[in-house]
């Protein structure tokens, strides 16, 4: 299978008209799927995550980093953002969605006993 990458130099393939909601199970992607459906989205930074518990594939995902910037009008951009997430999960009746959080620790290289106190 052709392995495709992000690259941030080229103009982003337009994104296709959303296909019909298949049934559950839903099927895999076929090749042109993928081609119609993956490539724009890996045009804009997403990436198929592989799920692993105890070192066994039980699932993929998809994921895309996003950076909202410092202080507190990064704080304020996130939760928007969240915001429209969950009024889209509600619309959409999305019944599992999972998000990670991160930070990077700028101040002494490493963890300090503040950023424990969440």
């Amino acid at each position: 299978m052709k392995r495709y990458t992000y690259n941030s130099h080229l103009p982003p393939r337009p994104l296709p008209s959303l296909p019909k909601k298949p049934r559950y199970p839903c099927p895999h992607l076929s090749t042109p799927q993928i081609s119609e459906f993956l490539i724009p989205l890996y045009d804009r930074g997403w990436a198929v995550n592989v799920v692993k518990d105890r070192g066994k594939i039980v699932g993929r995902n998809l994921k895309k980093d996003f950076e909202f910037g410092q202080g507190k009008e990064g704080w304020k951009a996130i939760r928007r953002f969240v915001g429209v997430l969950m009024d889209l999960a509600e619309s959409e009746k999305v019944c599992f969605f999972s998000l990670g959080l991160g930070w990077e620790l700028m101040l002494l290289g490493g963890v300090a006993s503040s950023d424990c106190q969440i």
